[in-house]
């Protein structure tokens, strides 16, 4: 549970409670590193800023890695033990990997131009990920890198959803549904 305890400060508490309701440890953070997500995986993990930290069962940190430069984190994906984020990497801007290793590096799997963000992530069954770039575009990343654009003409700031095997990409001017296989409209 991750639970604001000041908003004039922004503290942050994580938190732990067994399958009985009894409270099991805390662990507080301020400031920069307060406003994140939990990632329940082979550990507690905790995303913020650019700060990853892996708790134990105990509330032990058992480490704290440093995701450099990226930018997005507030909006990831986790999936098959990687995170995949917006990132701003070696001058380079768009979708990065990293697994959930203390010492992971951080890898550029798809770029976009600098000036252009990228919108919230899905997934699908077989591991393509999506996303919509500012300049308008529907992305489609397959596991293997490989990747299919389509223009799509929305507004800044569009989210999409999965609706069975569609993609619903919603701006402020339109809606669009897109076959998530074949990148169709």
């Amino acid at each position: 549970m991750v639970r604001p305890l000041n908003m004039v400060s922004y503290n942050t508490s994580i938190m732990s409670y067994d399958k009985n309701g009894l409270f099991r440890w805390k662990y507080d953070l301020y400031d920069y590193y307060c406003n994140g997500e939990l990632i329940l995986a082979d550990s507690v993990y905790y995303l913020s800023g650019d700060k990853l930290i892996k708790f134990s069962h105990t509330g032990d940190v058992l480490w704290e890695s440093y995701l450099n430069d990226a930018s997005g984190y507030h909006s990831f994906l986790y999936h098959n033990d990687y995170l995949y984020f917006g990132c701003n990497f070696s001058g380079e801007k768009g979708l990065c990997k990293r697994s959930l290793q203390e010492n992971a590096e951080l890898e550029l799997i798809y770029s976009i131009d600098t000036t252009k963000e990228i919108s919230n992530l899905l997934i699908d069954e077989v591991g393509n990920i999506f996303f919509v770039s500012d300049d308008s575009k529907l992305i489609k990343v397959a596991p293997d890198k490989s990747f299919v654009e389509l223009p799509i003409n929305t507004e800044e700031y569009a989210r999409i959803n999965m609706l069975q095997n569609r993609i619903l990409v919603s701006s402020s001017n339109k809606e669009i549904l897109v076959d998530k296989d074949s990148m169709e409209v």
